[in-house]
């Protein structure tokens, strides 16, 4: 573990400087640090301070808790909190003079080989990412692989199942940010626990009814596409539009704005109005041969290319989407109904259209009669 210090703003004067031979001279502190007294220094404690002197003698994991700091990227210092293999090796160490510990750094933290990884050349399964790939990482830009530990076996594992269904195979030691509406607003909340830590706190937090929930990725920040159709008037045809043609159809009452933002890339035809009905449809002249050429004409779905297109352009199609089939209350829960399992449940929309932006989902299936 190591720190960078850097000191902007004006050098300070001769004046200013505390001076670095004081300290040399008398011999009385270790390295000119003021705070560590060298050999043979007497010392004077109180009562209070041997007590904790023993203590800390008797329990090196507790000294390491409350006296170590360490110096993290985000927060600058902060307490050693260990994790809990940590604290077994120091204990192992305590008791046995002599120990062997084959680790690298950052051991432990295993996923199941099947896990699925974004790349930036699709999805690929843990075991298939290699040094020099490169995947998103959870601030939603890319990064390369710079290291590959070996598979490992005999580990403890856990399944853990989220509320949307999702389900992902775990190591014990596996790391993960979570919150908790009982815990403290420091760091928003959240805590780092291993698998088997967040296991025990599920257990009891079932109890009581309150829930953990995860810390998710940023927006993942594809390249800006090329993109044959204007995503805003894809999400609109995905969502009201003829799975066989052109034309789509809204209320009355949204022909207006729909024709405006339509209007801006495309030329529409004359509304053809179904007064008793409220309801208005039109041809999206140009659209067609569009459709067709992306393959969703009969076939609709959102295409590879849209999916891992820029953070405005997946927005823009969610927009039209939304404006079709789509419900947003006073609070800001949005919601999306529509009868096409194909467009809704995929499961890459789900993770690329929702998730890829930073948002939580959930799926309700309902049969009509």
């Amino acid at each position: 573990m190591f720190g960078l210090k850097i000191n902007w703003g004006r050098k300070k004067s001769p004046k200013e400087e505390p001076s670095k031979d004081k300290y040399r001279k008398t011999g009385e502190t270790y390295l000119r640090n003021p705070k560590l007294k060298s050999a043979g220094v007497k010392v004077e404690f109180t009562a209070k301070q041997l007590k904790e002197y023993v203590k800390c003698k008797d329990d090196p994991i507790y000294f390491a808790k409350k006296y170590i700091k360490i110096i993290d990227v985000d927060e600058g210092i902060v307490p050693f909190d260990m994790w809990e293999f940590q604290e077994r090796f120091v204990k192992q160490i305590i008791k046995h003079r002599f120990n062997i510990a084959k680790w690298p750094r950052q051991t432990g933290k295993a996923l199941a080989l099947d896990t699925p990884i974004l790349t930036n050349t699709g999805w690929k399964n843990i075991k298939e990412v290699h040094i020099g790939d490169y995947v998103y990482d959870d601030s939603g830009k890319l990064t390369q692989v710079i290291n590959e530990s070996e598979i490992f076996q005999n580990h403890d594992c856990y399944e853990i199942k989220f509320d949307n269904g999702e389900v992902i195979i775990a190591d014990a030691e596996h790391l993960w940010t979570v919150a908790n509406s009982d815990w403290k607003k420091k760091n928003d909340g959240f805590k780092t626990l291993t698998t088997k830590e967040l296991s025990k706190i599920l257990l009891q937090k079932k109890k009581n009814g309150s829930s953990i929930r995860i810390k998710i990725n940023e927006a993942i920040k594809f390249e800006n596409k090329n993109l044959l159709i204007d995503p805003y008037v894809l999400g609109v045809w995905l969502g009201d539009g003829n799975s066989c043609d052109a034309r789509f159809g809204v209320s009355l009452n949204d022909v207006d704005h729909f024709r405006e933002k339509i209007s801006k890339s495309y030329t529409l035809s004359e509304k053809r109005i179904y007064d008793e009905r409220n309801f208005c449809q039109q041809n999206i002249t140009g659209l067609h041969i569009q459709l067709k050429q992306i393959n969703v004409l009969k076939n609709k779905h959102i295409p590879d290319e849209y999916k891992f297109s820029s953070i405005d352009q997946r927005l823009e199609l969610i927009r039209g989407l939304m404006d079709t089939d789509g419900y947003c209350s006073k609070k800001g829960s949005c919601e999306f109904y529509q009868k096409s399992k194909l467009t809704v449940t995929h499961s890459e929309f789900k993770y690329l259209i929702f998730r890829s932006l930073s948002q939580t989902h959930s799926t309700v299936t309902a049969t009509l009669s």
